[in-house]
């Protein structure tokens, strides 16, 4: 599984000024500094002064301990949150933030076409696109994904599958019959 930042690619915007664009930002927030430090490309940069120009970078996620949560006392963690505070931070932009589920990610017209995931010829620009910047979520890369939004991978995970020694496993039938946890 890998954490997958996605962009609504499609902004169109005047000529960007590129030498107004810092390529090293430092953000700071509360106790915690953080250091993008990343080359852009021209597409990226354009999208960069549109949110600028804009004042304001609108997100989706999911309310998740780990993704987003926000505590009693007011205060939000999560590491979504706080790539996605610490981007809007860089930029010297407000953030908005609007928790969606699951499904939200991938429908069009209030609903996931059945055969997304099947069918190369089903392509779309997800609903929730016209209302936010950014995707911010933890999803793996998968093709079918990829014809959907522009992936931007954080951080590597593997897939695989943990089992006791004294138990085969070599095909998909071998879990047959046996209990199985995912996480």
């Amino acid at each position: 599984m890998q954490f997958g930042v996605f962009l609504d690619v499609p902004i169109v915007s005047p000529s960007p000024s590129t030498e107004d664009i810092p390529t090293e930002l430092e953000v700071n927030d509360a106790d915690e500094s953080f250091l993008l430090s990343t080359e852009f490309t021209e597409k990226e940069l354009l999208y960069i002064e549109a949110l600028q120009n804009k004042g304001v970078l609108k997100i989706a996620t999911r309310e998740l301990d780990f993704s987003y949560l926000k505590h009693e006392d007011g205060s939000i963690t999560g590491f979504n949150y706080l790539f996605a505070k610490a981007f809007s931070n860089s930029l010297e932009v407000d953030l908005e933030v609007k928790l969606v589920g699951w499904n939200t990610f991938f429908e069009i017209d209030g609903a996931v076409p059945e055969n997304v995931h099947l069918d190369d010829s089903v392509v779309y620009t997800p609903d929730i696109l016209n209302e936010v910047d950014l995707l911010c979520n933890y999803m793996t890369i998968l093709p079918w994904r990829e014809k959907l939004f522009y992936m931007v991978p954080i951080f590597p995970v593997k897939q695989m599958l943990i089992k006791r020694n004294d138990v085969e496993v070599n095909t998909i039938d071998d879990l047959k019959g046996k209990t199985i946890s995912i996480f």
